[in-house]
């Protein structure tokens, strides 16, 4: 009977949803930043854009607490082209399309004097055909909306002659890896800790802690970090690193990072608790300015170790191209071997892969625009093979005939792709050797009670780096149309 009852939810949900949300990854998005401020200070905010199809104009509106803010400013980010206007509402307008993503728009509040403390939301608005690309066609974008936190968090109380934890800074773009240590001074003697960790995960995704080694002493990480030792250690120095993901759709400004515990967390060997006073840290989100004419996107795919996948090279938008050579294909040969490479572009003169090499190289008798899928590898997953997502990456020359008949090459990035090796069944939670709505019933009683149900492997079905109701819809989805929504 309850599953009855949770699979009617599921579908309730389903159906409202498909009416207003989509869930794949790659929705043209708006994103408002956030920020903290004092009364009376003043404060900006981003507004960036991510996945953008091609627009060539926008009018945009702006929604925010009225009794806590005053929008003073908008402006163009410095890059874009066109004519922008500012009055009540922000108009750009270019004479081409363009598919910059990152910043777009710089909002200046005022925070009022007399504006109480707490989260103003601030947001974006536009109406049906407020956004458009040179056909003169609507392009839809979905809105995240940004707050501006008045007054701040209350800091935590100084603690007279304690330690101190402190957590570094770091500076990445969108995208980026860093590393940030967790140090301990002033120790008077411990031997536990578990520590649980404090940041915008609308920001960052948390994908690794690990302890120093001259610590010593026993050490885990699951939501908290945990560290024991037999005795009691007055250790200085750094004890944890934290791995961070700057998240493809961050936009640039400070993230505060800092360590939690609560009583009790932190003790010595005769179980007697130790206060230490916590210094956040932050990783500022830079803006991601990359000078290319093209770019390529290498397929993340997923399966399980015995399996071969097809990982495919695409151009992400029309290029003209003379000649193109792909080499040094990296990936790790003790967990993957290259089976095969093919061309799946059409009419070229020259063609050829070297398999034991992984090069190979295309030529056309002129300039030949391509887009999407030119090149297939085909991998082979080795057998025994832990859980691991295997990064591939490539070195790509593309070249064109210039007006004077000059073959030059263009200025290519490449976004790595990967192979995601599971030894259970993506979207298969509930581990019964199938994928079927039983598993997105199964996800949707672990998003309600997650110790009770718990799952073999990420959640994150639809990519926005959180497990929740929409990924339990959008495997649902995945069960009636897999082709048409792939799982993340």
């Amino acid at each position: 009977m309850i599953k009855k009852i949770m699979a009617f939810m599921l579908a309730v949900i389903v159906s409202i949803s498909m009416a207003s949300v989509a869930f794949a990854a790659g929705i043209p998005t708006i994103t408002v930043s956030s920020a903290t401020a004092e009364q009376g200070e003043t404060v900006t905010l981003n507004v960036a854009l991510s996945d953008n199809p091609g627009i060539n104009t926008f009018s945009f509106g702006f929604d925010y607490d009225k009794t806590r803010l005053n929008l003073t400013g908008v402006e163009l980010a410095s890059g874009i082209p066109g004519q922008f206007t500012y009055s009540k509402k922000a108009v750009w307008l270019n004479s081409a399309d363009i598919t910059t993503n990152g910043k777009f728009l710089t909002l200046t509040f005022e925070v009022m004097n007399t504006a109480e403390a707490g989260d103003a939301a601030v947001s974006v608005t536009y109406n049906a055909g407020d956004v458009s690309n040179y056909n003169e066609e609507d392009v839809n974008f979905q809105i995240v909306a940004g707050k501006v936190t008045v007054g701040g968090q209350t800091p935590p109380p100084v603690i007279d002659d304690a330690g101190e934890i402190t957590v570094g800074t770091a500076s990445a773009a969108p995208g980026e890896t860093i590393t940030i240590p967790v140090s301990i001074a002033s120790n008077p003697g411990i031997n536990t800790f578990s520590l649980g960790f404090d940041y915008d995960n609308s920001v960052l995704e948390l994908s690794d802690v690990t302890v120093a080694p001259e610590l010593g002493g026993q050490f885990t990480y699951s939501k908290k970090a945990v560290w024991l030792n037999s005795k009691d250690t007055t250790y200085t120095g750094k004890i944890l690193t934290l791995t961070f993901k700057v998240l493809e759709n961050a936009v640039s400004g400070d993230c505060a990072v800092a360590v939690t515990y609560s009583a009790g967390d932190i003790s010595n060997y005769d179980e007697e608790d130790v206060d230490f006073n916590i210094v956040a840290g932050k990783v500022t989100v830079m803006d991601m300015v990359i000078d290319y004419d093209t770019r390529v996107t290498i397929d993340k795919v997923t399966g399980k170790p015995g399996d071969t996948v097809d990982v495919f090279f695409a151009l992400d938008k029309s290029t003209d191209v003379k000649s193109m050579s792909v080499y040094d294909v990296v990936y790790d040969d003790e967990k993957l071997t290259l089976i095969s490479g093919e061309w799946v572009a059409e009419d070229s003169i020259i063609t050829d892969w070297d398999n034991d090499n992984g090069t190979g190289a295309i030529a056309y008798s002129e300039n030949t625009e391509l887009s999407g899928d030119f090149l297939h590898l085909t991998f082979a997953i080795k057998e025994n093979v832990e859980d691991e997502e295997v990064a591939i990456d490539s070195q790509i020359i593309i070249k064109q005939v210039d007006e004077t008949g000059t073959e030059k090459a263009i200025k290519v990035v490449v976004v790595p792709g990967s192979v995601n090796i599971l030894n259970v069944i993506r979207g298969d939670v509930n581990g019964d050797g199938v994928v079927d709505s039983d598993d997105a019933i199964h996800l949707l009683y672990h998003t309600l009670l997650p110790e009770r149900y718990e799952i073999n492997q990420n959640g994150d079905f639809d990519g926005d780096s959180d497990v929740d109701s929409d990924d339990a819809i959008y495997l649902l989805y995945f069960t009636m149309l897999p082709e048409r929504y792939p799982l993340a």
